[in-house]
């Protein structure tokens, strides 16, 4: 049972099966069914076209007050031989409205009285009845060893009359009809049971090879992730000059992202298919670790793109000029407002900072940083963020605060270096870039980056340029 709720494969092929067999037993029934009854509906209707039509324009109402004999019996009974009776045939009978057998091709039989039964006293009424069975009671005494019969039962209603007269019974052999649909039953199971065997096989078939190909790259994915964490950790570490180090993280970023992209594709597009086309057929944990394997390529994906903005950030010239902070972070904050409608976050921001600086960077910087305070302040019932100045070592220093959920200091050091996170805070997904890119902005812009906090107090980051 573990193993089941584990294993989407297998998950797969289980349900697969049920769900395909159960429609395949269905359909056969179905169409089992069918076949009984249109082979039953055509036996009953050559029954009935013979009583309604040949049968009912050889008698008149005379014809029914006294049971045949003499002439008049031979005259009827070889009417029957030549126009009514055939193989498929075992005995006609016309009955009196009081059950008395008025003509039957056994002669034995013509003028016994039988109390009149319920499907006679139906056809009596003017409907027609249908019967299947083997005939063991009193009236059917001389026709127990035609075995299982097929017995039809039409009334006598001459043309321009509508009162009933009496009732055609025409005994139809069963036994060939149902050898032809047992036939017809035995092949239709066979066919629906093959064809269900071949559309699973392919299913399964199909989705073991994408299973192993998401398995493999799944795998190849993690083991770069490692390496990936591994080398950027590296290249934190270095003391060599900012440009050296720069130049070396973008080329790195450059050799993996290709690699990393790929199978990030295959994996992102297979367990798309997985939840759209199959996910109906999946339990709870099933989708969920479909889902899990989706964000995790998509959060790839996200950690590719900020390596790669990271790496870049350095390489292209600074284009200083006047930059006033405080447009900037009112318009990071509208657009963050816009994009979280459900949430209400009270903005303070300070009127008019200006400072010297390359536009688009600070502008890269504000929005990592309110953003961040935006998504830490989710649990706040009165959430508010400001970005003001204030003056450290003699230069203003230029902050954004906020009330959420705050950090312990002892990770302060540890905040802006790439990959780092406040697992204290887990709930918050990211790639752990964010705080990594501001302060290589700030650095470029030749000022320093710091920040203060509690753990439920919020947090305040501070820069100077």
């Amino acid at each position: 049972m573990r193993l089941l709720k584990e294993n989407l494969l297998l998950q797969f092929s289980v349900v697969s099966f049920i769900v395909l067999a159960t429609f395949a037993v269905s359909l056969a029934t179905i169409l089992t069914n069918k076949i009984r009854s249109d082979a039953i509906n055509n036996l009953a209707e050559e029954a009935i076209g013979a009583s309604s039509g040949r049968l009912l324009n050889a008698i008149t109402p005379a014809d029914l007050e006294l049971p045949m004999t003499g002439e008049r019996y031979d005259r009827f009974h070889q009417f029957v031989r030549q126009n009514i009776a055939s193989d498929r045939t075992a005995r006609v009978k016309l009955w009196a409205t009081d059950g008395t057998v008025i003509y039957s091709n056994d002669p034995a039989g013509v003028g016994e009285k039988f109390p009149t039964k319920e499907i006679l006293l139906k056809s009596l009424r003017g409907e027609t009845a249908v019967e299947i069975k083997m005939p063991t009671d009193a009236e059917n005494a001389r026709e127990m060893y035609l075995g299982t019969l097929m017995e039809v039962y039409t009334p006598v209603v001459f043309p321009g009359d509508t009162e009933i007269k009496g009732a055609f019974e025409i005994y139809q052999y069963y036994l060939p009809t149902a050898q032809r649909i047992s036939s017809m039953q035995l092949w239709v199971f066979g066919s629906v049971g093959l064809g269900f065997l071949v559309i699973y096989a392919s299913l399964v078939s199909i989705v073991w090879r994408g299973w192993r190909m998401t398995v493999g790259q799944r795998n190849r994915l993690s083991s770069l992730n490692t390496e990936l964490e591994d080398r950027v950790q590296e290249l934190g570490q270095r003391t060599t000059a900012v440009e050296a180090t720069n130049a070396e993280l973008e080329a790195f970023c450059y050799s993996v992202s290709h690699d990393l992209r790929t199978p990030l594709r295959s994996i992102d597009g297979f367990s798309q298919a997985l939840l759209e086309d199959y996910g109906e057929k999946l339990d709870a944990p099933g989708k969920e670790y479909v889902a899990r394997v989706r964000t995790a390529s998509q959060r790839m994906g996200q950690l590719i793109d900020d390596l790669l903005g990271l790496s870049r950030m350095t390489r292209n010239k600074m284009q200083v000029e006047e930059v006033n902070l405080s447009e900037i972070a009112r318009t990071v904050a509208a657009e963050l407002k816009e994009r979280q409608s459900q949430r209400q976050v009270e903005s303070v921001i300070a009127p008019d900072l200006v400072v010297k600086g390359d536009g688009k960077l600070l502008r890269i910087a504000l929005e990592n940083l309110l953003g961040n305070a935006w998504k830490f302040t989710s649990k706040q019932s009165h959430p508010r963020i400001e970005f003001g100045v204030t003056q450290s070592e003699g230069k203003p220093a230029y902050f954004v605060r906020d009330n959420g959920a705050g950090f312990d200091m002892a990770y302060a050091g540890k905040l802006f270096g790439a990959f780092q996170r406040l697992h204290q805070a887990n709930e918050f997904e990211g790639t752990g870039i964010g705080l990594a890119t501001v302060q290589r902005i700030i650095h470029r812009h030749g000022g320093k980056v710091w920040a203060e906090g509690a753990v439920g107090q919020g947090a305040t980051f501070y820069f100077t340029l």
